[in-house]
C-alpha cells in the first residue's frame, strides 16, 4: 500500500490478486494533479484492472477530468479495464463533461464491471 496527502488531497494505492485501487478523496485540482497521475500510473503498470474510489472527493476541477481522460486512452490503448466510483460532485462534473469514462457508484459494482469487461 502505497499513501500520500498533498494539499487537502489524499492518495492511497492498494493491489490485491486481480485489481490495483486508487483511493483518492478530499479536493483535486491542479495542486494535487501531479499525485494523482502518479498514483493512477502505478495502478496501471501493476494490474490489468484499475478503479479509481474517487467516492469521498468533494471537489474536482477540469485538471482532474484530464488525468482520467488520459488515463482512460492509456488503459484502454493497452487493451487494460478501469472503472471509477464517483462522489455526487465528480459523478455530475463527469456527466457534464460527456467523457467516455466507466463510472458506478460502488467499490464492489466497480470491481464487478472491471473484472466481467475482461
Amino acid at each position: 500500500m502505497t499513501e500520500n496527502r498533498v494539499g487537502s488531497a489524499r492518495f492511497r494505492l492498494t493491489v490485491d490478486d486481480e485489481v490495483a485501487i486508487v483511493q483518492a478523496s478530499g479536493e483535486l485540482d491542479m495542486a494535487t494533479e501531479t499525485a494523482f497521475e502518479e498514483h493512477l500510473r502505478a495502478a496501471s503498470a501493476r494490474r490489468q484492472i484499475v478503479i479509481v474510489d474517487a467516492s469521498t472527493v468533494a471537489f474536482a476541477d477540469c485538471s482532474t477530468l484530464g488525468v482520467l481522460a488520459a488515463l482512460g486512452t492509456d488503459i484502454t490503448a493497452r487493451g487494460r479495464h478501469w472503472c471509477v466510483v464517483a462522489s455526487p460532485f465528480l459523478a455530475r462534473l463527469l456527466a457534464l463533461a460527456q467523457l467516455p469514462i466507466p463510472t458506478t457508484t460502488s467499490l464492489e459494482c466497480a470491481r464487478a464491471h472491471a473484472t466481467s469487461t475482461r
